[in-house]
């Protein structure tokens, strides 16, 4: 009798261990909901050809420029608020492809056009709340919910449908975000992905 309701008591405590994060990704990607906007004209199944040629066309345009290294492109986000100059972010930003050379996520890392050491108007952490803010404004959905990647690594995360968008400070300038396809691969955070 007690290896009956051992099982599902077993089985219950396994169930209410799982994480909220675990859960919302469950949730979400059940729902068959697609989302595949990045930014500006990039999005999700798009080619490696196709990401180069659009980030040409915004280039010839003067929307975005080479970022240091040829490594990134680079985009002055403009702020929300026409009249408040002050939340201008500078942007890098690279495709992720895999190996057919199709995009399923963008590599970002961002800081406050105006930051300074000595001015936490600035800070990394401010614009991680700007940043959410702005995703929320900008797409709607669920609410980002705070993750642990490890002891030294904080963030927050955002799943909707089959996009995750996960935000991290790297340093005390910049901040990391990565949006990720969670149809191609684990859903799973590690600090290899990350970092």
């Amino acid at each position: 009798m007690n290896k009956l309701l051992f099982i599902p008591l077993l089985m219950l405590f396994l169930v209410s261990c799982e994480s909220e994060y675990s859960s919302l990704v469950k949730k979400e990607l059940s729902s068959g909901e697609i989302n595949e906007e990045l930014l500006l004209d990039l999005k999700m199944g798009q080619t490696r050809k196709e990401f180069h040629e659009i980030c040409w066309n915004l280039n010839s345009k003067g929307i975005i420029g080479q970022g240091p290294g040829n490594k990134y492109a680079k985009y002055v986000m403009p702020p929300l608020n026409a009249d408040d100059d002050s939340t201008s972010v500078d942007m890098l930003f690279y495709g992720m492809f895999d190996d057919d050379k199709v995009m399923y996520g963008m590599d970002m890392k961002l800081h406050f056009v105006r930051w300074s050491l000595w001015n936490q108007n600035f800070s990394p952490e401010r614009l991680i709340e700007y940043m959410k803010d702005r995703y929320m404004k900008t797409w709607g959905g669920n609410e980002f919910i705070p993750i642990d990647i490890n002891e030294e690594t904080k963030a927050f995360v955002k799943v909707d449908g089959n996009r995750q968008i996960v935000i991290y400070k790297l340093d005390d300038m910049d901040i990391a975000i990565k949006i990720k396809d969670l149809r191609t691969d684990r859903y799973s955070i590690s600090k290899k992905e990350i970092i």
